[in-house]
């Protein structure tokens, strides 16, 4: 950086000298600016882990009446630090240890979230849900059906995953479920193309 400080004093005009400069002084920013922003992330993952860990303490420790509140912070530091592999290892180690019960009070958004385009993301979202499908598949079957008939083809693949392993332990309920659904489905339509009727009629 001196010497191109000293070529421009000896010849202000010189162009060469200038750009050579400023390219440099951009890249420097840009530098400082990378690294300034990997020791901001740094700093707040090695936050974010104890924070974790303490949620799931916390959750392990508290009453039922506060499960909501921790397990919907716990869900804000995943989605958030979701690409970091050591948020993630936290995550799955804290799963271990809490009631599956406390996932029953974010089922909306877990399946909101059932087709992230982060695998880390995907693959314990599909685990949780698997497992919270294991012991309450009457709190997950209808969500899941719902996101199942999704025109996003990736919701709609990732919820008949987990659609297919609840079936594996509840087929009658999920036959059941989808049986339901079809009907009311159809009981809509049925009630839609009435009111269509009745209004073309009343128009005439």
């Amino acid at each position: 950086m001196k010497s191109y400080k000293h070529a421009w004093i000896y010849d202000d005009s010189n162009y060469k000298a200038w750009n050579a400069y400023t390219a440099l002084n951009y890249d420097a920013n840009l530098d400082a600016f990378n690294d300034t922003y990997q020791i901001l992330i740094a700093k707040m993952i090695r936050c974010t882990i104890p924070a974790v860990k303490s949620l799931f303490k916390s959750i392990v420790l508290s009453k039922a009446k506060h499960y909501l509140q921790y397990t919907l912070r716990l869900l804000t530091f995943w989605f958030e630090y979701r690409q970091y592999h050591e948020v993630y290892e936290v995550i799955t180690e804290g799963n271990r240890i809490v009631p599956i019960e406390i996932w029953l009070y974010v089922l909306p958004q877990l399946i909101a979230r059932i087709d992230s385009s982060k695998p880390v993301v995907n693959k314990l979202i599909r685990h949780l849900l698997i497992d919270v499908g294991r012991q309450h598949p009457q709190a997950l079957i209808y969500p899941l059906i719902v996101a199942s008939k999704s025109i996003v083809h990736d919701r709609e693949l990732a919820a008949n995953r987990v659609l297919n392993n609840v079936r594996e332990h509840s087929d009658t309920l999920v036959y059941q479920a989808l049986v339901v659904s079809e009907e009311l489905i159809r009981i809509s339509i049925v009630w839609h193309e009435k009111w269509n009727r009745g209004l073309q009629e009343a128009l005439e």
